[in-house]
């Protein structure tokens, strides 16, 4: 079976030369022998220029492939790389977003807190304000309740002053008259009518 399989893989004139008659001149094979092994040279280097070629276009092709795969892993690796940058620069404007708002909110609060204290303070100072000048109103009031009192008892005092004078006096004048009216003890009803009027001037 090996031996029927290298007979078909022989070149035609090789296998010729084999099935050839005993009888051939021993030129003509000879001829054909030499012509062989000049077929099986020529073949023999064109299969090797063959091997060669193909090697080389496996060799370019593996190459570009290298190459292509070698590209599309810097190319990934540069959207890789892009993706956590802009995902890096995203979270960096999250962050100083955050930060920005927690600084607005506090400056907010803090100015609240001072504008609260502030109208504190001013409604403090109002209300002191208000109580000291009510204390004021009240303790002028009162001083001057006290000063209209005691003037009304100083006024009070010289009346009843001048009017105990004026009582005396007229009770003096009435005792004077009397004095007069029994010295002369001539009684008449003018005298009892003026000496009756005297005493109710008296005692009024």
């Amino acid at each position: 079976m090996t031996g029927l399989i290298r007979f078909l893989d022989m070149p035609d004139c090789e296998r010729y030369a084999m099935r050839a008659p005993s009888n051939c001149s021993s030129n003509f094979a000879a001829s054909m022998i030499q012509k062989i092994r000049i077929t099986t040279e020529e073949e023999a280097k064109a299969a090797l220029a063959e091997r060669r070629r193909l090697a080389r276009e496996q060799a370019e092709r593996e190459a570009e492939l290298e190459r292509q795969r070698l590209e599309e892993e810097a190319r990934l690796e540069a959207e890789r790389l892009q993706t956590e940058e802009e995902e890096q620069r995203r979270l960096e404007e999250e962050t100083l977003r955050l930060a920005e708002e927690a600084r607005a909110a506090e400056e907010q609060r803090l100015q609240l807190a001072i504008e609260e204290a502030k109208k504190r303070e001013e409604e403090d100072r109002k209300r002191r304000e208000e109580e000291a000048r009510q204390k004021l109103e009240k303790e002028e009031a009162e001083r001057k309740a006290r000063e209209e009192a005691e003037k009304q008892r100083l006024e009070m005092v010289e009346r009843l002053k001048k009017e105990e004078e004026e009582r005396n006096a007229r009770r003096k004048r009435v005792e004077a008259i009397m004095s007069r009216t029994r010295a002369k003890c001539q009684p008449n009803i003018a005298k009892v009518n003026l000496i009756n009027f005297l005493l109710v001037e008296v005692q009024h």
